[in-house]
């Protein structure tokens, strides 16, 4: 009775192991063949994403420049962090450029991301604009309140250009997760 109980439970793993390898090589052609299509161009969607990554760089920056108490740094170290900003809304100018060329193989969610992150971007070059020019008339405007508004502004666009974009992807990304749960299963497919 013992033997034909060790028999019984030899064959019902060799039985559960083949079921698990068996299901384990199933799984990637089933899913395979249900992965929803992410976005019309992924190109786009990653270049939204480098986009959306440097935007947040933009963000920290205008966050640094912004937390300068007045008086205390130099106006040297304001222009050296106006210079980063600056370089920053520059490169994402050239890269929200090159987005609108493809604007219209993305998505919804991604024409709708790049046609709204313009105003912010070239609002946050006004005020970085205007920071310098502040600096330039007089170096002591660095302590001055028309200067820590100019760098509040600043930073206020930055963060609203940032926000706008992650907004949207997060959008993008909870509609492709959706998507994947709404897949029909291979009963339902038939």
């Amino acid at each position: 009775m013992i033997n034909s109980r060790f028999m019984w439970l030899k064959s019902s793993a060799f039985v559960g192991v083949f079921l698990f390898i068996f299901v384990l090589g199933a799984i990637p052609a089933f899913t395979e063949t249900l992965q929803p299509t992410r976005t019309q161009n992924p190109d786009l969607h990653n270049q939204l994403k480098q986009f959306r990554s440097q935007a947040f760089e933009l963000r920290r920056e205008a966050s640094v420049l912004q937390s300068f108490a007045p008086g205390q740094l130099s106006w040297r170290t304001h222009t050296h962090r106006l210079d980063m900003i600056r370089d920053h809304v520059n490169d994402l100018g050239k890269k929200l450029a090159a987005l609108e060329t493809v604007q219209t193989d993305g998505t919804e969610a991604h024409q709708l991301a790049i046609e709204n992150v313009r105003p912010h971007l070239i609002a946050t070059a006004q005020e970085v604009r205007e920071a310098y020019t502040l600096v330039n008339e007089n170096r002591g405007n660095v302590k001055m309140q028309p200067y820590t508004e100019t760098v509040n502004d600043l930073y206020e666009h930055a963060a609203s250009l940032y926000e706008t974009v992650d907004t949207i992807l997060d959008y993008e990304n909870a509609r492709v997760r959706l998507q994947e749960l709404e897949l029909p299963s291979p009963a339902q497919g038939s």
